[in-house]
């Protein structure tokens, strides 16, 4: 699908976060783009939930027994109890009564986890969670485990928490003819039209038409989130066994997260660690009509010592928008990385860059068939040095690189920066593999 040129001016202003925004292919409004796209994609947070415990809920009271021995025998408080079941004299209690047990449940932090997220699955609150943990901020590592209290609503299961926290945050009403379904398992795709059951006909990320029965649809977005790699494509590794492909999809989630508290329309071409090949999410990107797309990425391989941060970035050769928001991006994630101070690694091409094919065209996938949506693959830090990895495996520093991100695409929204770093064009046509669609095996849509 074509669309049209980008121009080189300051962006226009962004949508208002409270704008209620539905796909059209004859939407008018400045900077998005047009065409007869008949696929679009949606973000879902339907990440996996992992339950390892939970108190009984219901106590039914015994002879003799206060608030206080019920309270100390399941681990709560008086107050808790009291509240929960509008007790207004703790010290009387009838034997028999059936006493509420606000519920905990204990979740072990996974990629992409984050405080408003498991808040919003369990039905409790962030401050609640904070509390209950004795977390010193928002951060959270990947593994820790986590009490969730008051964690379900009385009378409601874990499952059905989960199934209220995965309606996306920016889904707009449907329109007339809707173009986009997120599966009831979280997977991005395509509507192709209504199936032969009466469900949805959807393109799946193999590229194949499967039927589905339920969806939800999403307009077009300001900003697509591209956290590379994901299910069998692991890409680099830690020396302390962080993977990238986690890695990505932690620090995009947080950074659509910033960027829609700031009234910006995010999709991501994941959100839950499933493969996506590369054409599946140049499609994303066009089917969203986004004005720019940020592909996350940490490297590996380089072994030389450096007395600086080796970050990356990569434009599309062609674009001078492309290559003004690579420069931005760099600055801003350069300018984190300063703040970690650590035994760097880097390379030659360290700083922004095109990196031309064989063919004289784009090398990378992502860039090259996301030509006419200003593209750029960010790699923050090297995952494979060690030292890089102890640093990219804290939460603090996730969170920075979030920041940094989300603050790039911002300014390149906003201001006329021209970005710096600039390294100019070189062709290379060395290939690592993956992100093709050979031996690609779909997800399961429901």
């Amino acid at each position: 699908m074509s669309h049209s040129t980008q121009p080189t001016s300051p962006r226009p202003a962004h949508a208002a976060p409270d704008t209620v925004t539905t796909w059209s292919p004859l939407d008018t409004r400045p900077g998005v783009r047009r065409g007869l796209i008949h696929a679009a994609v949606i973000v879902a947070v339907a990440l996996a939930v992992s339950v390892t415990s939970a108190t009984a809920a219901i106590h039914v009271v015994e002879p003799g027994e206060t608030l206080t021995d019920i309270a100390a025998r399941h681990d709560r408080t008086v107050t808790e109890l009291a509240e929960r079941n509008d007790i207004a004299d703790p010290d009387v209690l009838l034997a028999g009564t059936s006493l509420h047990i606000p519920e905990t449940i204990v979740h072990e932090v996974v990629a992409g986890d984050t405080l408003w997220r498991l808040a919003g699955r369990y039905g409790s609150s962030v401050a609640a969670i904070v509390e209950a943990n004795d977390l010193d901020g928002d951060l959270l590592t990947i593994g820790r485990r986590l009490e969730i209290p008051d964690a379900v609503p009385t009378g409601a299961t874990p499952a059905d928490a989960v199934a209220a926290a995965q309606a996306p945050p920016d889904a707009a009403p449907a329109a007339s003819e809707p173009v986009v379904l997120s599966t009831p398992t979280g997977v991005i795709a395509p509507i192709l039209g209504v199936g032969a059951a009466g469900g949805w006909s959807v393109q799946t990320p193999c590229g194949l038409a499967a039927e589905v029965a339920d969806g939800t649809p999403l307009g077009p977005v300001d900003v697509v989130l591209d956290p590379g790699h994901g299910g069998w494509e692991v890409a680099a590794v830690g020396p302390n066994g962080l993977t990238e492909k986690d890695l990505n999809l932690t620090v995009s989630l947080r950074a659509a997260e910033l960027l829609r508290e700031r009234g910006y329309r995010v999709g991501l071409t994941r959100t839950t660690d499933v493969y996506v090949p590369i054409a599946a999410r140049a499609a994303i990107a066009h089917a969203f009509e986004a004005d720019l797309f940020v592909s996350v990425h940490h490297n590996g391989g380089a072994v030389t010592p450096s007395s600086r941060p080796g970050t990356q970035a990569y434009h599309q050769h062609a674009d001078p928008e492309s290559r003004r928001a690579a420069g931005i991006l760099y600055e801003e994630l350069y300018t984190t990385a300063l703040d970690f101070p650590t035994a760097w690694v880097g390379n030659v091409h360290d700083g922004v860059g095109g990196r031309l094919g064989a063919t004289g065209d784009d090398f990378y996938g992502v860039l090259r068939l996301t030509q006419g949506i200003p593209a750029v693959i960010t790699e923050f830090l090297w995952l494979s040095n060690g030292p890089e990895a102890e640093l990219l495996a804290r939460g603090d520093v996730q969170e920075a690189e979030a920041r940094a991100i989300a603050d790039g695409v911002v300014r390149w929204f906003e201001t006329a920066d021209a970005g710096s770093g600039y390294l100019g064009v070189h062709t290379d046509s060395y290939d690592s593999g993956g992100g093709g669609l050979a031996g690609c095996v779909d997800p399961s849509l429901e």
